[in-house]
Parts: C-alpha cells; structure tokens; sequence
C-alpha cells in the first residue's frame, strides 16, 4: 500500500464502475421480486367478470324545508357566542366533511370563538 498512489482517472473508473455495479445489482433484485410474484399470482388467476348494462337510475333531489334546521343551528351559534339571534344573520348553512383532520376542526374551532 505503501508505494501506490491512485490518480484522478483512477479514482474516476472505479466510482464509475462501483455504480455501474450497484445499478446493475438493484435491476437483478427488482426481476428477482417480480419473478416471485409471478410464481405467487401463478396459480391465484382472478376472473373477470362480465360487465353487464346497468341500469341507468335517476336521482330525485327532494327539497326539504330547513326552516328547522336554520333555526336549530342558529339557536346553537346564539348560545355559544352568547349574544341575541338577532345580531347574526344565517345565509347559508354547508356540511363540512367528515374525514377531515383535527388541524382542521381545531383551526374551525378556534374561528368560532
């Protein structure tokens, strides 16, 4: 070891040919997995089934009266703002969804303060 030196250009062959060498190992391990799915889904074949003509269903939207509603929702804001229900004016009242996330329902939670 003593005695040799490794020069630029050798220092440039070898780390092309180390990754030469790893790219070449990752391309053998990813058909080495599909291989073996291959032999796992072999004998597992799904059959497909036959797409039949559904029939086409139209959807009735009845309007509801939300009279109720509208004045339930403002009944609750009116209590926990405590101020009168004639100091806000409902205009619309819109679902929020249900898989939102708890950054979400906090930050509405700390609007309605």
């Amino acid at each position: 070891m003593y005695g040799n030196e490794i020069t630029l250009l050798d220092s440039g062959v070898i780390t092309v040919f180390s990754m030469a060498l790893v790219f070449v190992a990752l391309i053998v391990i990813s058909y080495f997995i599909d291989f073996v799915a291959f032999l796992i889904n072999r004998g597992a074949k799904k059959e497909e089934p036959k797409a039949a003509a559904a029939p086409v269903v139209e959807e009735v939207i009845e309007e509801e009266d939300d009279s109720e509603l509208v004045a339930v929702i403002a009944a609750a804001v009116a209590a926990t703002s405590g101020k009168s229900m004639n100091a806000f004016v409902v205009r619309s009242i819109v679902p929020s969804a249900e898989n939102e996330s708890e950054w979400a329902k906090a930050g509405r939670m700390n609007l309605m303060r």
